[in-house]
């Protein structure tokens, strides 16, 4: 067995995984290498669209809101990537409503972004992040996403399309690519979908991935009963120093990283600790008052994970990439190997 991220053999962590987000109960082995901290499914099933199902979360319309509601969130969300002290409203709203962190992940290359950008968000769902960030002004929107149903525009002008990031034939086309907790998901080789990620950037172009990762306390803590696996959806699951290497030989450098966790992950794996799918009747995320948390339980996890995220210990990392060359140029994937 060969680690699919340096190439190493026969230093593995093996763990078997049950799937209490979809609350099959399925079980599936992973293995975690010791050589560069990558969490990865042993056999990726083949049947693995069945864990996908139709109320899976990213295949959620957005909802309807009310004009002022939508006010508010806008001018929040436009303080949340500019940050500007300008937006006095937008400041306070952030403070009590805080954007959440795909909005916030902008503002690290806020110089580099406008109105006029090419974005593309890749493993969209139904395009709801798209769908807001249109209502930010932001005019050049696509997707993709090969489990949608069908190819379609939104309401906003959005295009969405059933398509795997392989079937994209344009070449320095883009100036932002995303991926919101979907790279985790590919089959394909993470170097090889970074590479291509590389040939769609315009030189200097940005790639923005958050991703849960095994640099986390929360790893170190539930191991095997930790939510960021997801078994069998989540593939691979990355160290920090495991990202750093397969970037840096696909051609990016590591503008930035930060850390994103929610009190989400605390209370998912307490619930998988228990054998409780986050949809069942008895999850604090389908009934608050039917679960086994306390208000003082979760207002702790809250704090928790603010200080994780700040301890660079959080389990939810936003990487920004930003491409340095073609990859053409570059021989570096031969040498994984030897990491």
């Amino acid at each position: 067995m060969k680690c699919r991220l340096c190439g190493c053999e026969n230093k593995f962590e093996s763990l078997m995984v049950k799937d209490l987000e979809m609350g099959t109960r399925d079980k599936f082995e992973y293995y975690f290498c010791e050589a560069c901290g990558t969490l990865q499914i042993k056999d990726i099933p083949k049947n693995l669209k069945k864990y996908y199902p139709s109320n899976y979360y990213s295949f959620v319309s957005p909802k309807k809101t009310s004009w002022l509601r939508k006010f508010f969130r806008i001018t929040r969300d436009l303080y949340g990537i500019k940050g500007t002290k300008t937006n006095f409203i937008g400041f306070i709203l952030s403070l009590f409503f805080p954007p959440d962190s795909p909005i916030v992940s902008l503002r690290k290359i806020k110089n580099s972004l406008s109105h006029d950008s090419n974005i593309l968000d890749i493993g969209c769902g139904e395009g709801m992040f798209l769908d807001r960030l249109s209502t930010l002004g932001f005019k050049n929107l696509e997707g993709i996403d090969p489990l949608i149903k069908k190819t379609k525009t939104l309401n906003s002008g959005v295009k969405l399309h059933k398509m795997t990031l392989f079937d994209l034939k344009i070449e320095n086309f883009y100036d932002l690519v995303m991926f919101h907790h979907s790279f985790e998901h590919f089959i394909e080789d993470p170097f090889v979908i970074l590479k291509k990620v590389n040939k769609i950037l315009k030189q200097g172009g940005y790639c923005i991935i958050r991703i849960p990762t095994t640099s986390s306390y929360a790893w170190d803590y539930y191991r095997e009963s930790w939510v960021g696996i997801q078994a069998p959806r989540h593939i691979m699951v990355y160290s920090i120093r495991g990202f750093e290497f397969l970037s840096k030989n696909s051609g990016f450098i590591i503008d930035s990283i930060s850390f994103d966790s929610t009190y989400f992950s605390f209370v998912a794996s307490e619930q998988y600790k228990r054998d409780i799918a986050l949809n069942e009747d008895n999850s604090y995320f389908v009934n608050p008052n039917k679960s086994i948390f306390t208000k003082k339980e979760i207002k702790q996890y809250k704090q928790m994970a603010l200080d994780l995220n700040r301890k660079c210990r959080g389990d939810w990392i936003c990487v920004v990439l930003k491409k340095q060359y073609d990859t053409f140029c570059h021989v570096g994937y031969k040498s994984r190997n030897g990491y």
